[in-house]
């Protein structure tokens, strides 16, 4: 991890004492089926190493009618864009 990210970010936000590093990012997803309007949609910030795993939860979830991946200025996978059907 950039040594600016962990320099300028709460520990909490960046490591989860669990052994799944999407935890947070799943029960968001999870939630979107009964809080998200019908065609609302959903954008997180993301850690790129895990940028194809939390799409791949998103797009196996069935709550959305696609999904995709941004990149920042750097060219780094770091946003997701989801649309809720």
């Amino acid at each position: 991890m950039d040594s600016r990210v962990l320099e300028h970010e709460p520990h909490l936000a960046l490591f989860v004492e669990d052994t799944d590093p999407i935890i947070f990012y799943k029960r968001i997803i999870d939630l979107c089926a009964k809080h998200l309007e019908e065609k609302g949609y959903l954008f997180f910030e993301l850690n790129p190493m895990y940028a194809n795993d939390v799409k791949k939860y998103a797009n196996d979830s069935k709550i959305f009618n696609f999904t995709e991946i941004m990149q920042d200025m750097s060219g780094k996978e770091r946003f997701l864009k989801a649309q809720r059907k």
